[in-house]
């Protein structure tokens, strides 16, 4: 999928039929038809490589993830509700939040 206002190919959020025109935009371009009744202008699209995403630092005393041991994590460190002292990255958090169980090997990347 790409937005049909800013061509990006991913999002935040999820792809959403935009309000204002036939198609589907991303996330950040709802936000805006959203809030300002009008398509987000050109000069407010920043395309930036996915490497420039700031990640969230390592916890102090952590060596990353506790379930998949990743060394980085897009938003913040989180604490196992399952396992006392495991610290998780978003992705592993969220599964288990979800799932009730941790997140299974096979779903991590191979980095």
């Amino acid at each position: 999928k790409a937005c049909i206002n800013c061509k990006s190919t991913t999002t935040a959020g999820r792809w959403i039929g935009s309000r204002l025109v036939p198609g589907t935009v991303c996330n950040a371009c709802y936000m805006y038809e959203k809030r300002h009744n009008r398509q987000r202008p050109l000069s407010l699209i920043q395309h930036r490589p996915l490497s420039g995403i700031p990640r969230a630092p390592l916890l102090p005393g952590s060596n990353g993830c506790s379930n998949c041991a990743t060394q980085s994590t897009s938003r913040l460190w989180s604490r196992s509700v399952l396992t006392s002292g495991w610290v998780l990255c978003t992705t592993c958090s969220r599964y288990e939040r979800k799932q009730k169980c941790h997140r299974p090997k096979r779903l991590w990347k191979d980095v």
